[in-house]
């Protein structure tokens, strides 16, 4: 858990924003050592020797090289691998240094720069590779002794970064805490953890008394916390608003919850501002993975209701009262209720003057066309001041 600020108020809990450090399972940890080791070696003309590997020729200036070599590939093409979780094991990411060495071996000529910078790099990757295999997996642990792990086998299901999960929530059981999972380790104790980000329900933020929501609607933080594996309940899901109203993920149990997101919270300035690009919310291992869905027959009508705290509203509410504060119990958990104002809002309009202008400009150039004036034509735009 994150430590508590000594400038916060009382009431706010320990925070822990901001995404989890990236760290190395053993696995991970081991073949980044491989790729990066093998950087180290330079000719006698002090080149780096890996510089001729780094990509595979162009096919449009080396077509002999497709003609010799039926199974090209490149540093970049193993590094792209490693980074999408493609190796299990040491010898699996060997295996394709091995046909990156031999081939560069089979095309070029024996005595030749390239020729002797494969086979010094191909003797030194095998020399690496023994020597991360040789070592504990301890030895990969952080400075806070936690290890990580590719997943965490509980409750008979398999666990791993990306899952959406229900945590249990301290404040209230019935409202599970909804989160994505970022990471998975283990302490020295053997205890296992994951670190996950946190999505408020709406009675859990701080808002207009007249702001609506969709049913289901659930909000992503900045809160990513650590919970023992213990703590997780159940899976759930949640869709980002552009898919929510055409279907559900394929083989998602009916009987587990689906939430619907539209924007980030901003809980030090209490503001919510809506997601441009869902992939920019998940844990980078899966950004690029995607999931099949079960399309309905017809889209879902989305359908927003009304703040399910807009009761709360004081009485003497005024438009110039400050911001009120959520009411925080665990630290580890949710605020146990958010609290609703009737400050002015804000106008949900980020469009300067410039974007402006390129619309109605772009908007006018289209318009013409279905018209059947060419943008040729003289025309005069009258602005107004």
């Amino acid at each position: 858990m994150g430590k508590k600020d000594p400038d916060d108020d009382d009431d706010v809990p320990a925070k822990k924003r901001g995404r989890p450090p990236k760290v190395f399972t053993p696995l991970e940890g081991r073949i980044y050592a491989i790729l990066k080791g093998l950087r180290r070696f330079k000719n006698e003309n002090g080149e780096l020797r890996v510089l001729p590997f780094e990509r595979l020729p162009d096919k449009g200036l080396e077509k002999d090289y497709y003609a010799v070599i039926k199974n090209p590939i490149a540093l970049d093409g193993i590094k792209r691998n490693y980074k999408r979780k493609k190796y299990h094991s040491v010898d699996q990411v060997l295996a394709d240094l091995d046909l990156l060495f031999n081939n560069a071996k089979t095309y070029n000529e024996e005595g030749s720069d390239v020729y002797e910078d494969a086979v010094e790099l191909h003797k030194q990757a095998h020399i690496l590779a023994e020597q991360e295999k040789a070592k504990p997996d301890d030895a990969f642990r952080d400075e806070d002794g936690k290890l990580p792990l590719p997943s965490i086998e509980y409750k008979g299901e398999i666990w791993k970064v990306g899952d959406w999960v229900h945590i249990n929530n301290p404040n209230d059981p019935r409202k599970p805490i909804v989160a994505q999972i970022y990471r998975t380790w283990q302490d020295r104790e053997g205890h296992k953890w994951v670190n996950a980000c946190w999505y408020y329900r709406p009675e859990q933020t701080v808002h207009h008394y007249e702001k609506h929501f969709f049913e289901n609607e659930v909000v992503k933080t900045g809160q990513y916390r650590d919970h023992r594996i213990e703590e997780i309940d159940d899976r759930c899901f949640v869709m980002f608003i552009t898919r929510y109203p055409k279907g559900r993920p394929r083989g998602f149990p009916a009987n587990k919850s689906v939430y619907v997101c539209e924007t980030r919270y901003n809980e030090e300035k209490f503001k919510f501002n809506k997601i441009k690009t869902w992939a920019s919310c998940l844990p980078d291992e899966v950004r690029e993975k995607d999931y099949e869905m079960d399309l309905f027959p017809v889209p879902m009508k989305m359908k927003k209701v009304p703040s399910p705290i807009k009761h709360l509203l004081q009485v003497d509410a005024k438009e110039t009262d400050d911001l009120p504060k959520p009411t925080w119990a665990n630290p580890n958990a949710p605020p146990m209720i958010g609290a609703v104002h009737r400050r002015p809002r804000e106008a949900n309009v980020s469009y300067t003057v410039s974007s402006a202008l390129h619309l109605l400009l772009s908007w006018l150039r289209y318009s013409l066309l279905f018209s059947g004036w060419r943008i040729s034509h003289p025309c005069h735009i009258l602005c107004r001041g």
